[in-house]
């Protein structure tokens, strides 16, 4: 057997076949079972497509790639005529044959690809958080899933707790406005977001549905109170520190901490100060 020639030249059109259909193949399905995996609309109609292939008869299967493949009158070559390309022989030539089989053994990767696409789907979530780990932050990409779902928590918070849900699109607005006035100061990292006016329009949306108005609403609370008069005193210790133009008075707001000096008042309205001379 070994001294026949036709052996071993028919062993290496098997290897030859076998080293370019399986990876194909493969690649091929993991590329559709990645592209199937996304929630897109009319998802199930791309699914049934993908597989349809695979469970057509083999006979029926070769009669179409035959009249594909047809040198005379095949699909391939006439699309190859239309852009002034020479006509091939395809499955009729000893040079193209090989590739030509494998290009035509991708038609029934679909059982393949639901083993990926099982593969895929089974993977938990974390495990593509945990894949963005060490990545900078300003090649982060946010779902818009999980921002949708965020604003919609975020709104139910408010009501519940009797503050206005409205002032939830309130910050929106405000972070609208800080864009157009000093564009780029939002962070990079949140530009795949939906645009600011989409959020606002949705969140209005779920407000008006699911929240109905109430006569009072709570316009701030003790603990809020105290918080703001921490970052209050925060922020004015820290333009205190400030050593760069020290002479020039500074604008501070006060406090709206409980303290018993008559003379402050209970506003946190601006006040100018100025610095002593650092000599």
């Amino acid at each position: 057997l070994t001294a026949d020639p036709i052996f071993w030249r028919s062993l290496s059109v098997t290897a030859y076949y076998t080293l370019l259909s399986v990876p194909a193949s493969m690649l091929f399905a993991f590329f559709l079972a990645v592209l199937l995996n996304n929630k897109i609309p009319g998802l199930g109609i791309f699914r049934t497509l993908f597989y349809i292939p695979s469970i057509v008869p083999i006979i029926a299967t070769s009669v179409i790639w035959l009249w594909m493949y047809n040198p005379d009158f095949g699909l391939f070559n006439s699309v190859l005529r239309v852009f002034g390309i020479p006509k091939m022989q395809w499955i009729f030539a000893e040079g193209s044959v090989v590739p030509s089989l494998v290009f035509m053994s991708i038609w029934g990767v679909g059982p393949m690809m639901i083993i990926f696409l099982a593969g895929l789907q089974d993977v938990p979530k974390e495990l593509y958080e945990a894949a963005n780990i060490g990545i900078p932050i300003t090649y982060l990409k946010f779902s818009r899933e999980f921002e949708s779902e965020a604003d919609y928590l975020g709104v139910q918070y408010m009501y519940r707790s009797g503050y206005d849900p409205q002032a939830f699109i309130s910050f929106f607005e405000k972070i609208q406005a800080l864009e157009k006035r000093k564009p780029g100061l939002v962070s990079k990292a949140f530009s795949d977001h939906p645009q600011t006016p989409d959020r606002i329009g949705h969140s209005q949306e779920e407000i008006a549905r699911i929240l109905p108005a109430r006569d009072e609403y709570t316009v701030t609370t003790s603990e809020f109170d105290e918080i703001k008069a921490r970052l209050a005193r925060i922020e004015n210790k820290r333009r205190l520190t400030d050593s760069k133009d020290g002479k020039k008075p500074s604008l501070r707001r006060a406090s709206t901490g409980t303290d018993d000096d008559p003379n402050k008042s209970g506003d946190d309205r601006p006040t100018l100060h100025r610095r002593e001379d650092q000599n």
